[in-house]
């Protein structure tokens, strides 16, 4: 991989890069690293194209992640690579070219993602995307909007950049360098029977209905509890409960606790303290 990039020097600070590269354990095998510039002001005056290597010797075939850190004012300009399948995953800053460009240039990537998130931080950001053929608007900066996407591989056009995207399925800038290496996850949000999804191989238990409340019994051991203070503590996760206009109301919480039976024995470790 080779990564032309610029430093825009929009912030204060040094900018850095360093590439690593994970195998499918998740182990580090290659990284690639570029210093800062001597400019870390923020004066707006960027640093020319640069240009950072990625070159690891012969790898096993298989899938690779390669994990990007940099600031914000690092803007890649092109990637070149030899790979024909190159996603992207979880979320992607498109470059605020509109405050220095007269035409923006648009941009189209691909995505399965079920849902996309949007932000525009500039006025001049505000625009209308056409996902998979319908247009959708982005109306005020520092707000997120919430768009319909997948399940199927669609298109997004953006037709002015300078939006933060955020997805939780693979995006490809081409079609044709799409795929999708890990099995489909399963969100809030799925449509099940649209998703093609046939079977899913799961230990979680349905709760049963006890009139009009749900009712679940749940075995933790407590070393897996977060204890602090001399309390232990949990949470309720709801993913996406007020984008989907839901509530959760809970009747009440028994705990009941358990423990080996006492012994005889037992009476001599209290003798010993």
């Amino acid at each position: 991989f080779v990564f032309e990039y610029m430093d825009m020097n929009r912030d204060e600070g040094a900018d850095p890069i360093t590439i690593t590269v994970f195998n499918e354990s998740g182990k580090p095998v290659a990284d690639a690293r570029a210093l800062a510039d001597e400019n870390s002001k923020s004066d707006t005056i960027s640093s020319g194209m640069k240009s950072l290597t990625l070159d690891v010797p012969p790898l096993p075939e298989g899938v690779y992640t390669l994990s990007v850190n940099a600031t914000r004012d690092i803007f890649f300009r092109k990637i070149h690579t030899t790979q024909q399948k190159l996603i992207f995953l979880n979320a992607l800053f498109l470059g605020d070219e509109i405050s220095y460009r007269a035409n923006p240039k648009p941009v189209r990537f691909w995505t399965m993602s079920e849902r996309v998130k949007m932000q525009t931080r500039h006025s001049e950001g505000v625009q209308d995307v056409v996902i998979n053929g319908k247009k959708q608007s982005v109306t005020e900066p520092y707000a997120f909007y919430i768009f319909d996407a997948g399940p199927s591989l669609v298109a997004v056009d953006v037709p002015k950049g300078d939006l933060e995207v955020f997805f939780s399925g693979p995006v490809a800038f081409e079609k044709n360098q799409f795929f999708q290496p890990d099995p489909l996850m399963i969100q809030a949000t799925t449509k099940i029977e649209e998703s093609g999804i046939h079977y899913i191989l799961s230990t979680y238990v349905s709760p049963r209905q006890v009139g009009p409340w749900l009712v679940q019994t749940v075995e933790v051991e407590t070393p897996e509890l977060f204890f602090d203070k001399k309390a232990w503590k949990f949470t309720f996760s709801t993913p996406e409960i007020e984008s989907l206009k839901g509530n959760l109301k809970i009747k009440e919480i028994n705990v009941k606790w358990f423990r080996s039976p006492f012994a005889y024995k037992d009476l001599l470790s209290l003798f010993r303290l």
